[in-house]
């Protein structure tokens, strides 16, 4: 017998010794089979008497399985392939995806399945065992050289108030206001940058659909809102209104509690500071506010750096029809924030307070990932 036909026998034989391996060893006799006779329907004729198809049933192999499997045994020494039929993840093919996304971050596994000519879900696999991720691109303001400077005051500030009153930042109310589009534009799930570390790049958009303006104010262990304008635009009008209609009387059931607010235009105005100043004497942080909020300074607000995120990213898992549609889903999500959530972002506000002090002023995501 042939040194060939030994390795089979024993194949067989080794395949034989558990059920999980039967079929491995019928792939196994029929390459024997096959070599002996060359003739696929010899090896069909002696596969059915073999295993008594006639009494159990078993399905015969197909001439183009027999050949497959043969073919198989003589380029590997083996008739396993692979265990989904899939071609084995080559180092080659490994280093190729890794030099393919290495020069082009911004490339789609579609793009990259096309220029390399390898399956879609193969790039996938091989990107994941690479260590690759698909990051987010986020949008970040530029600092200007004061602004870095202010940010510094107001971190320093806020951690020596946070030092002498351990309640000082579960008392602060932030607010904000995020615009939503029916479109989605604002969304930036789909878009993904693959690196083994986040390169943290950033983009502007453009948005052109219908949308809606909300309001929403938060606390250690609770969300205010959400309050929707009626207007396509927020101004000092309707600001006012929704302060003096909806979030001063919930604000003011919270005992001493500290009102925050941006530097945007509407909250500026000198109507809306009088009416911040008889509302929370000496409680209120914003633009020329008792306690100076420092400008371009989304990374240290709740709303920004977490919640908005939250809500816009569960809103928009499906196509949405129209603005009515649109408020039911945000009103929706926004009851799914607990206070375990907002316990653990308070933390978080409170390390990037920290970090903001320590670091010059600096973005806090772009600081902690690039130094």
């Amino acid at each position: 017998m042939t040194q060939m036909t030994n390795q089979l026998f024993n194949l067989s034989t080794n395949y034989l010794s558990t059920v999980d391996m039967v079929t491995k060893a019928e792939k196994a006799r029929c390459v024997l089979w096959y070599h002996e006779s060359r003739s696929t329907t010899q090896v069909q004729r002696k596969f059915k008497l073999f295993y008594e198809c006639f009494v159990t049933h078993k399905s015969i192999p197909t001439r183009l399985s027999i050949l497959r499997w043969y073919k198989e045994f003589l380029k590997d020494g083996d008739t396993n392939g692979n265990k989904r039929g899939r071609r084995a993840m080559t180092n080659e093919k490994l280093q190729q995806v890794s030099e393919h996304l290495d020069a082009n971050e911004k490339c789609s596994i579609r793009q990259a399945a096309r220029c390399l000519n390898i399956k879609k879900s193969s790039v996938f696999n091989l990107a994941k065992k690479l260590k690759f991720h698909p990051y987010k691109i986020s949008v970040n303001h530029a600092l200007k050289r004061t602004d870095k400077l202010a940010r510094v005051t107001f971190a320093r500030t806020m951690l020596g108030r946070i030092e002498e009153d351990m309640h000082y930042l579960s008392r602060i109310a932030f607010s904000d206001e995020a615009t939503f589009h029916v479109s989605g534009v604002v969304h930036r799930h789909n878009v993904r940058i693959w690196a083994r570390e986040n390169p943290r790049v950033f983009q502007e958009y453009d948005p052109h659909s219908p949308k809606v303006n909300v309001w929403c104010g938060l606390t250690m262990n609770r969300v205010v809102g959400p309050y929707f304008f009626e207007d396509q635009t927020v101004n000092k009008d309707n600001y006012l209104n929704m302060l003096e209609t909806f979030a001063y009387p919930i604000l003011n059931t919270i005992n001493n509690v500290i009102f925050q607010q941006d530097g945007a235009l509407p909250h500026w105005a000198r109507v809306v500071r009088q009416s911040l100043n008889q509302t929370f004497p000496d409680r209120w942080i914003g633009r020329d506010g008792p306690t100076a909020w420092p400008p371009r300074s989304p990374d240290i607000t709740p709303l920004d750096f977490f919640f908005w995120g939250y809500v816009k990213e569960r809103v928009f898992q499906e196509p949405i029809q129209d603005v009515d549609e649109l408020k039911r889903r945000i009103t929706t999500v926004i009851r799914t924030v607990n206070n375990e959530m907002l316990f653990n972002t308070w933390e978080q506000l409170h390390k990037r307070l920290q970090w903001l002090a320590k670091n010059r002023g600096g973005h806090v995501e772009v600081y902690r990932h690039r130094h």
